[in-house]
């Protein structure tokens, strides 16, 4: 099963095959070390161009 992150609205999204997993407002997602740990490994669209 394949996630992929992105921006998208003013948040963070991350979605499976299934649909949305989850939502972070981008405000949040910039000072979340885990998402953006996982932003570089899975090489998803970076947060404002990070």
């Amino acid at each position: 099963m394949r996630i992929e992150g992105r921006v998208r609205h003013g948040m963070y999204v991350i979605t499976s095959a299934n649909g949305v997993v989850k939502e972070v407002p981008l405000s949040e997602a910039r000072n979340d070390s885990k998402l953006k740990a996982a932003i570089k490994r899975n090489s998803w669209e970076p947060i404002d161009g990070e």
